[in-house]
């Protein structure tokens, strides 16, 4: 697949082409380098890989992250970005149904974006995970950076990690839903979620205003899980004027310079994303929300 503008300064890497994944008529190649393997983060790739070596003995692995441009797949970027490892892209057309393709369903049960996949050494099998959550435990504890070894210092990132994950992007993401495609409650999911979304901006609002970050007293994989999610509280009927220590929080993380370098590296993720769910098909939206009943499932009539 073409890569997108401004790819040409990208390095390459030698790498063990051992598998591949087909999707309809695209084939993507799961781990090695080919006209369709995806792209390259612009960091200097010795640089990742002596901070690799520094960590964790052995070979740094090519990493594949498999999305689109939900705030899910751009926290696990960010802390690729934030990591200064080499990676690649490759952009999933959820609205076209790509995700319920078998081949990546055998790496997401839930056939769900993101995945990362990390090529293992000669005789080794590839790491394959799902779910942000564990992708960012991985990385962190992969590559030593981002959470606390041990105390409760680890165990506070952790925390404000799950929050995030069980809260924050299910709850967001439900009100996300029913502003989309309607609400046949009379307005009542939507509202019910909603004010769900108020309250986890005035817990993250309080919770800021006692500590710089929201592990304690380092930024870490609980900021970065959290940050673009809460990044534009109006989207949320949210008053900025109402959590200045969450504004303060989001201006110090996009003034990071992996954040401002994510920012670029999710331009190809997330092309055509509104255009693809405007004019998706009633068929293809019931399949994305999980709404179409399958012959032989589990649901009672």
């Amino acid at each position: 697949m073409p890569a997108p503008a401004g790819e040409g300064n990208r390095t390459r890497h030698p790498a063990r082409n051992i598998g591949r994944l087909t999707l309809g008529s695209r084939e993507i190649f799961l781990l090695g380098y080919g006209s369709k393997a995806g792209t390259h983060t612009k960091r200097n790739a010795r640089q990742g890989m002596n901070r690799h070596e520094q960590n964790f003995p052995g070979e740094l692995g090519v990493i594949t992250l498999y999305g689109m441009g939900s705030p899910n797949v751009r926290k696990i970027l960010l802390m690729l970005e934030e990591l200064e490892v080499p990676y690649r892209t490759q952009r999933l057309s959820v609205f076209e149904g790509e995700q319920f393709d078998p081949a990546f369903e055998a790496i997401s049960p839930f056939n769900k974006v993101p995945v990362l996949v990390e090529d293992g050494a000669e005789g080794e099998a590839a790491q394959s995970i799902c779910e942000s959550g564990a992708i960012l435990l991985y990385l962190a504890e992969r590559f030593g950076r981002f959470l606390p070894t041990a105390g409760p210092e680890r165990y506070a990132v952790m925390q404000w990690l799950l929050l995030q994950t069980s809260n924050i992007g299910p709850m967001f993401g439900q009100y996300i839903h029913f502003k989309l495609i309607g609400d046949a409650g009379k307005g009542y999911s939507r509202e019910r979620y909603l004010t769900i979304a108020a309250r986890a901006y005035e817990i993250v609002e309080q919770r800021l205003g006692q500590s710089p970050w929201l592990g304690g007293a380092d930024y870490s994989i609980a900021d970065i899980a959290t940050y673009h999610w809460m990044m534009k509280p109006e989207n949320y009927r949210v008053d900025r004027a109402h959590c200045p220590n969450l504004m303060r929080w989001c201006a110090a993380i996009a003034e990071r310079p992996a954040a401002r370098r994510e920012a670029e590296a999710a331009v190809a993720l997330t092309a055509d994303d509104l255009k693809l769910v405007r004019d998706a098909p009633a068929d293809q939206l019931e399949r994305f929300f999980w709404r179409d009943r399958r012959p032989g499932g589990m649901m009672l009539p």
